[in-house]
C-alpha cells in the first residue's frame, strides 16, 4: 500500500519525523478510525508518542555519515 501512494523508491526519501504536521496527521488518521469504529475507545495519540528514541537514532546516524565521509586521497 505504502509504495501504492508513494513510489517504489519511497525508502530512499523517507525520513522519520514526529514534527507537528506528522503528529497533526496521526490524529486525524486515529480520528477517522475511531470515528468508523475501529476501535471503541479514543485516546489521545501524543501520550504514545516518545521523542528520544527517535532523536537518538538522528544523532547516530549524523555520527556514522562524518566517518562515512573520508576523502578519497590523503595528503601526506
Amino acid at each position: 500500500m505504502l509504495c501504492g501512494s508513494h513510489g517504489k523508491d519511497v525508502h530512499l526519501s523517507f525520513t522519520p519525523s514526529l514534527s507537528e504536521e506528522y503528529i497533526r496527521g496521526l490524529e486525524v488518521q486515529k480520528d477517522f478510525l475511531h470515528e468508523w469504529g475501529y476501535f471503541a475507545n479514543d485516546f489521545d495519540i501524543r501520550d504514545w508518542i516518545v521523542h528520544e528514541p527517535l532523536e537518538a537514532a538522528r544523532k547516530l546516524v549524523e555520527a556514522q555519515q562524518k566517518f562515512a565521509n573520508f576523502p578519497d586521497k590523503i595528503d601526506a
